[in-house]
């Protein structure tokens, strides 16, 4: 085998498969499936940022993923960062 085919094919094997009827979506890693689920799939509410007075989008209209909330709160609102 070619040095670097190994690494090269890792990053097209997608093992995890969406079985939800016509997705057809894989992905690498199982908690990306998970992720994908939730976001896609499922009705799930969406996580809002509540410091008081945030504007932004976040606050206004959340997000589905429990990161990108996270992010937020420590870019904007951690000691030593204005809204």
């Amino acid at each position: 085998m070619i040095m670097g085919c190994s690494k090269h094919y890792k990053q097209h094997f997608h093992p995890f498969l969406c079985t939800y009827e016509g997705c057809g979506k894989s992905f690498r890693y199982k908690k990306d499936l998970t992720r994908h689920t939730k976001e896609v799939h499922e009705d799930s509410p969406p996580l809002q940022c509540t410091f008081p007075g945030c504007t932004s989008k976040l606050a206004r209209v959340g997000t589905t993923r429990q990161d990108n909330l996270n992010r937020h709160i420590r870019s904007k609102h951690e000691a030593g960062n204005n809204l």
